[in-house]
């Protein structure tokens, strides 16, 4: 509201300013077409506006901006919702009423496309190319990683739990639209890049007959796979060449500490510590939630813990790996950094 109300008086019954909006951030705007019909630009259409809270308006003026007022439905020129929207990366504009726009949201993309199991037979002459294009993984809003990340990916990235009864641990890395951690030649923003994404396309899958029994499974559809071009999966004898052996080493050692990190998720989840979160802009009916579905670590439940369960957690790096994840949360604001500036 500062936006448009600049020239009104602080003591007039119908001013944001005497409503208790003065101050409020101006994240979220509805879109109002007696509002554009005040003039042809921004500035006349300020000035308009202004005008009315000194000067007798007519009826219908009068009830347009008491509603709006009452209902906080913030009045606002038509660039200045856009210029929000490139902002934050979503579609901001209200209905009339000031409740949310309904937005088909489009579906999260999978990394992975086409899951299949490596075959020595069927894939004996696929080549790899060198892993240096993260596009694959734009459209995701989290990523999974591992406790021993957290201290890493935590520096750039806000670092939470999922919800549920086994809970993981996550990188949130959008504000609703595509990956603020990718930039446009597909490289990652800074120079650790997350092991879930490094082990890409290759991944590793438990069978139905027995769970502790791993497959490799490959995105047959990615792009890094070819039959001309990067190295050989196979050798020519039908064994796995260096290059394949690399991978398979990288898949089971993560996979040993996706074990663990999951075991100190469910720790921490189970000791009652953590509360459930979202990330949102606005207030009221014109709140619009961003990100949701997450939790993180309440502190004074934490600090409310027996001497013994932190003693432990200290002993076991846990308690350093908290420190780590409540540390990040000062990202979420880094999110909305990155946006911006990708818009400017």
């Amino acid at each position: 509201m500062r936006y448009i109300e600049k020239l009104a008086p602080k003591g007039h019954p119908f001013s944001s300013i005497h409503k208790n909006l003065y101050g409020k951030k101006d994240e979220i705007v509805s879109y109002h077409d007696l509002y554009k019909k005040l003039g042809f630009t921004d500035e006349q259409r300020v000035e308009k506006y202004g005008e009315l809270f000194n000067s007798d308006a007519d009826n219908a003026k009068e009830s347009f901006i008491k509603r709006c007022l009452e209902k906080q439905s913030v009045t606002g020129s038509e660039d200045f919702v856009k210029n929000l929207e490139k902002i934050v990366g979503i579609s901001l504009t209200l209905k009339e009423r000031g409740r949310p726009k309904k937005e088909d949201k489009e579906k999260g993309k999978k990394m992975y496309k086409n899951l299949v199991i490596l075959d020595k037979e069927k894939h004996k002459e696929l080549k790899i190319s060198p892993l240096e294009d993260l596009n694959f993984a734009k459209s995701a809003a989290y990523i999974p990683i591992l406790a021993n990340e957290v201290a890493q990916v935590g520096a750039a990235f806000p670092v939470v739990f999922t919800a549920g009864e086994t809970p993981e641990i996550m990188a949130i890395v959008s504000l609703g639209a595509e990956s603020l951690a990718i930039r446009e030649d597909g490289k990652w923003i800074t120079s650790y890049v997350p092991s879930y994404l490094r082990k890409y396309p290759f991944s590793l899958a438990s069978t139905k007959e027995n769970p502790n029994q791993k497959v490799i499974i490959i995105d047959e559809d990615s792009s890094l796979f070819s039959k001309s071009k990067g190295r050989q999966l196979f050798k020519k004898d039908g064994e796995k060449s260096e290059t394949l052996e690399h991978a398979i080493n990288f898949l089971t050692s993560h996979d040993k500490q996706m074990s663990v990190t999951l075991n100190v998720a469910k720790l921490i989840a189970q000791s009652g510590i953590l509360e459930e979160r979202e990330i949102s802009v606005g207030e009221g009916e014109e709140k619009k939630v961003l990100v949701n579905g997450f939790k993180v670590v309440n502190k004074e439940k934490l600090n409310a813990l027996s001497d013994d369960i932190l003693a432990d957690w200290v002993r076991k790096g846990i308690m350093t790996m908290i420190d780590a994840h409540l540390k990040s949360l000062e990202n979420i604001q880094t999110l909305f950094e990155i946006a911006q500036k990708r818009q400017s």
